[in-house]
């Protein structure tokens, strides 16, 4: 071999692998960095097939009616579930649904109710069944105020959550385009 054809050689191999000491060290950062990256998409994938399987094992809404039948007919069986006579729900006004504007994406149902001649504790039974009867249907405001006795309470008598008081609840649904009103 000629000593001019080696020297080509050598110059070209001797090029070659400076050129690669040279990249070599950002070829590795890349390296790490997309192996980083990686790790974070399969994370997020992860956490994409969880949010769809807990939105598979969610149980579907019920429909409304259109009427506040349907409503009262549900408020009754909370309100037997929970112990309380049917008699405590001295009013429910009916679903009202506010007008939509052409595009809106939800449109906000409302319905109020007046439970009588009941105590705390039946309140928060009762709040704790709807919630978890009806979770589309959200207790919004609760008022709640000592109804009126004819004569007082006995000295030693009940007191506090033993009190009658009358709650009025109003109720929130929001509804979304495709979902039954």
């Amino acid at each position: 071999m000629k000593p001019s054809l080696v020297l080509l050689w050598s110059a070209t191999i001797i090029g070659a692998s400076t050129s690669l000491l040279f990249t070599a060290p950002s070829m590795f950062r890349a390296r790490v960095t997309a192996n980083t990256e990686l790790t974070k998409l399969h994370g997020a994938t992860d956490a994409v097939r969880q949010i769809l399987a807990a939105r598979a094992a969610m149980p579907s809404l019920p429909a409304d009616g259109a009427d506040s039948s349907a409503l009262a007919t549900r408020l009754s069986t909370v309100l037997s579930s929970c112990g309380i006579p049917a008699s405590s729900l001295s009013s429910l006004t009916p679903d009202t649904t506010a007008q939509a504007a052409p595009g809106t994406v939800a449109v906000r149902r409302r319905a109020g109710l007046t439970l009588t001649g009941i105590t705390l504790p039946q309140i928060g039974r009762f709040l704790d069944a709807w919630r978890t009867a009806e979770p589309a249907w959200v207790a919004a405001s609760i008022d709640v105020t000592p109804e009126h006795q004819r004569t007082p309470p006995a000295p030693g008598g009940p007191g506090g959550g033993d009190l009658p008081l009358r709650a009025v609840i109003s109720l929130e649904r929001l509804v979304f385009q495709g979902e039954a009103r």
